[in-house]
């Protein structure tokens, strides 16, 4: 249910979507269009906070990112810091700057293999080159606190190969049962399905959501301004989406999700629900799931039905970009309506067997889900009957149901085989064809882009590296190099005694025996300092967290004494050593009976008393 709520929430509001475009990390999905195929939702973690903690681990601070440009010859390497960081109860401010080497190092050695002698004019020239801007980029980031449930994040970046800087707002109060966001950004920059950005000049939203409810119900209204024409930032220049266009939008949209089960594992429930608050699982410890949102045996029927409607209130003027007769076509075609309302709804079977945790034959799944995703469209395309064979049917995508298939079949660990199969129900492939075979040689570029976004998509689905569930092992150097040898053999060449690798604990979770051939090693579980985050990427492009690593599970020497404490006293890294010490804010010293006492008073006066000996001084 959790990609279906985010397939439908993303085509009537726009998602933050992580990104590495921006130094606070985060686009907007275009609304209407359905998520980005590789995008991920944004952390709530600032990327400002994620770099202050992953500097600890870094020397100087300097932390190496990936963060492909549209400019080539600037390269994706590039190199952030923190360059500045203040912080007090309320408030906090934090400078972070970014280097781009590659074009720095092409300039100087172009200028050192064009000069035949060492002069006094080289080394100006490669002056000039370091004081580029274009290898710089800089970002500002401040977050006022004035109550416990309002904030308000103000921030500017500037990029050195771009002309403007980037500037956002955004104030965020927490209500009782609902969530006001008001965010301001100029220009805000967007992604949509395939992965093409667009800058927006001016983009002004007001958001009132609600939150989540145990009978399914969700609810979200708001006010989007956009204001100017929306630009191309990679890839062609193509039409931008309706939704860009400029004007002022009242929205609001409502959806109700239910999901009842046949049958399920409660266990394999239970164990989850445990692994995911760190308590200890009852019984043996099974070995951990390679995702953990197909670790359910079951067999189930899930569906969300909802309702949508917008309205624009001004058009902000005409796009100023057409300029060929095809474009002025397509601009007449995509025309928003003043007023628009639609029903939209999905019904989803799901049958799962195996909990994928074996390596081979844990995990066959299989999910039908019929959608409908406009149900005006569809009444329309109803009541013109026989007349619809006359209608252009590309102009109307989701006029007819869609009906998918898909099909997951566990290869060995964690790779999965996968096949999606859509079908569109009541649509002729001729028309299709036709539609296709129309297309204008402007439309050819476009058209090898779909292509190469279509292959992207296939390899995602036949080979896709699933979540995981993951923690630390710390052994012996003499066991490290053991299991080292028998990750690097093949299977006929590894010696049988250390072919097996088994780990058990008691009873109480935390002590435990760790085998390797015939070899045994005290274990014990213990609690690390802080939260690791674990990212993995499929292009070096895209980076995708898969985990939150809490715990560490350290084997020892048989003569070695078992630690006294559950909670690791280092890190990770040598930054962290003696992290609780070194690195976190000590605990008030506070007590007990002091506490109580005051604790006792507090509730006497919340239920219209006075505290304990506290005199009353009445004037008259």
């Amino acid at each position: 249910m959790a990609k279906l709520s985010t397939a439908m929430d993303s085509r009537f509001w726009d998602f933050n979507v992580a990104s590495p475009q921006t130094l606070d990390g985060t686009v907007k999905a275009v609304p209407g269009d359905p998520f980005p195929l590789d995008g991920t939702v944004a952390s709530r973690a600032l990327r400002v906070q994620q770099m202050s903690f992953l500097g600890n681990g870094f020397p100087l601070g300097i932390i190496p990112s990936y963060s492909p440009t549209p400019q080539k010859e600037l390269g994706s390497f590039s190199l952030q810091t923190l360059l500045l960081k203040a912080t007090s109860r309320r408030w906090w401010l934090a400078l972070v700057g970014q280097f781009r080497p590659k074009k720095l190092i092409a300039d100087i050695k172009n200028e050192i293999s064009k000069a035949d002698e060492l002069e006094l004019s080289i080394f100006k020239d490669v002056g000039k080159h370091l004081i580029d801007k274009s290898h710089y980029s800089l970002g500002l980031f401040s977050q006022f606190s004035p109550t416990p449930s309002t904030s308000m994040l103000v921030c500017t970046e500037g990029h050195g190969e771009q002309k403007r800087f980037r500037h956002k707002m955004m104030l965020f109060h927490k209500l009782p049962a609902h969530d006001l966001t008001l965010e301001a950004a100029w220009p805000q920059l967007f992604i949509d399905q395939k992965g093409k950005y667009w800058d927006v000049p001016e983009s002004i939203s007001l958001d009132l959501s609600s939150l989540v409810s145990d009978t399914g119900l969700r609810y979200r209204f708001g006010i989007h301004k956009n204001g100017g024409d929306p630009q191309a930032v990679n890839g062609i220049d193509g039409n931008p989406p309706p939704s860009l266009m400029p004007g002022l939008c009242a929205k609001a949209a409502f959806s109700f999700e239910k999901i009842r089960y046949f049958w399920r594992d409660e266990q394999a429930i239970e164990n989850l629900k445990r692994r995911r608050t760190y308590q200890p699982v009852e019984g043996p410890i099974p070995p951990p799931p390679y995702d953990l949102r197909l670790a359910e045996p079951q067999s189930a029927i899930s569906g969300i039905i909802g309702g949508n409607c917008a309205a624009w209130i001004w058009n902000g003027g005409k796009h100023h970009g057409v300029e060929s007769r095809e474009d002025l076509e397509i601009s007449r075609r995509s025309k928003r309506s003043p007023f628009s309302a639609d029903l939209f709804g999905s019904v989803c079977y799901t049958f799962q067997h195996g909990k994928f945790r074996n390596d081979f034959g844990d995990l066959t799944r299989l999910d039908a889900r019929l959608d409908i995703c406009s149900a005006s469209a569809i009444a329309k395309k109803v009541l013109n009957g026989l007349k619809s064979h006359t209608a252009d049917t590309g102009e109307h995508p989701l006029s007819s149901p869609q009906l998918n298939l898909i099909f997951q079949q566990q290869v060995a660990g964690p790779i999965v085989f996968r096949t999606d199969s859509k079908f569109s129900l009541g649509s002729s492939s001729g028309r299709h064809e036709k539609a296709r075979a129309g297309g204008t040689e402007t439309e050819r570029p476009e058209q090898r882009q779909r292509e190469l976004i279509q292959k992207k998509e296939f390899i995602f689905q036949i080979l896709r590296i699933a979540m995981e569930e993951q923690f630390i092992l710390r052994v012996p150097p003499s066991v490290a190099e053991r299991i080292e040898s028998l990750l690097n053999e093949s299977s006929s060449s590894s010696s049988s005694d250390d072919k097996s690798l088994d780990l058990s604990f008691s009873e109480d979770g935390r002590s435990g025996t760790f085998v390797i051939g015939n070899d045994s090693f005290p274990a014990s579980l213990l609690d690390l300092p802080c939260v690791v985050e674990s990212y993995k990427t499929y292009d070096d492009s895209c980076l995708i967290k898969t985990a939150d690593i809490g715990q560490m599970i350290m084997v020892r020497e048989p003569g070695d004494a078992a630690p006294e404490v559950i909670e690791y006293r280092h890190g990770l890294t040598p930054p962290m050593r003696d992290a609780r010490k070194r690195r976190f804010r000590r605990e008030p010293d506070l007590n007990p009976e002091f506490v109580s006492r005051v604790e006792k008073d507090l509730l006497k006066i919340m239920a219209g008393g006075t505290a304990d000996h506290v005199d009353i001084l009445t004037f008259v």
